[in-house]
């Protein structure tokens, strides 16, 4: 598809989108978590962003008329945060066989930024052969971080970023794929960056088509579970907010967990 020219009203007539688990977060993202696209979702520690991770990895495997796409996913886990019992949570929370769900969940634990880049390759081929239309890397920068430390190794660790972001990219585009990546700010971080310089800096930036930040401030204790997200940077989509709860079923509009009503 991609010698051709097509015309200009058919750009993104193929995008599907997948229910985040929040109407409200939905309605900001433009109807769901987009396929064809890379999201990047950034906030501090226990912001909700591998809550949102497990949700939609489990979301996207609902048929298409209850906010999913009826596929498999790719879960690129750098952190070793990913749980199976989270996942049944949430599988029984939309009426989905556990088991099944997590059949459809191919995960991979990394341990090197190497290792990311093989098995970002890897996950293109399940996206082939498997039917995986998601692609989770949570977290994207982590790795990165660790091993490339200092000014000095700053170019190079550009180099590798930038290598991932292509690949993606491409990916998402040729087989109509959903990209998530996360990426961790630390709270005094988050004062600094004008919205435009998550992690990894400009590259991540112009990688991602939306650019999401995830907010803990500003709730009191007795509510923690409520977070704030915000779009940062989207070229159709206006800069808006939306509040939801982290529960121990995935992303939700209360800290009850029930299913948003998917819009048909």
């Amino acid at each position: 598809g991609m010698t051709e020219f097509i015309a200009a009203e058919d750009i993104d007539e193929n995008t599907e989108y997948i229910t985040t688990g929040s109407s409200e977060l939905n309605r900001i993202l433009g109807g769901g978590f987009q396929t064809g696209k890379l999201t990047e979702v950034y906030g501090p520690f226990k912001s909700g962003k591998t809550g949102l991770a497990h949700t939609i990895a489990v979301s996207i495997q609902l048929p298409k008329k209850e906010g999913g796409l009826g596929s498999a996913v790719a879960y690129i886990d750098t952190e070793n945060t990913f749980s199976k019992e989270k996942i049944k949570r949430i599988a029984k929370r939309f009426g989905l066989d556990p088991k099944k769900v997590l059949s459809q969940i191919f995960h991979a634990r990394i341990y090197s930024s190497d290792h990311q880049m093989q098995m970002i390759q890897k996950a293109e081929t399940l996206c082939k052969t498997r039917n995986v239309r998601l692609i989770v890397v949570d977290s994207l920068m982590a790795l990165l971080r660790a091993e490339y430390v200092g000014i000095g190794m700053l170019a190079r660790r550009q180099g590798v970023l930038n290598n991932m972001i292509h690949g993606l990219s491409r990916v998402a585009e040729t087989y109509n794929c959903a990209i998530l990546l996360t990426n961790q700010v630390s709270t005094k971080m988050m004062g600094m960056f004008s919205g435009n310089d998550a992690i990894g800096g400009n590259i991540v930036a112009h990688g991602c088509h939306f650019r999401v930040m995830f907010k803990t401030k500003g709730f009191s204790s007795n509510n923690s579970l409520k977070r704030r997200a915000i779009i940062v940077d989207a070229p159709d989509l206006p800069p808006e907010e939306a509040e939801f709860y982290i529960t121990s079923v995935g992303i939700a509009d209360t800290e009850k967990g029930e299913v948003p009503e998917a819009k048909g």
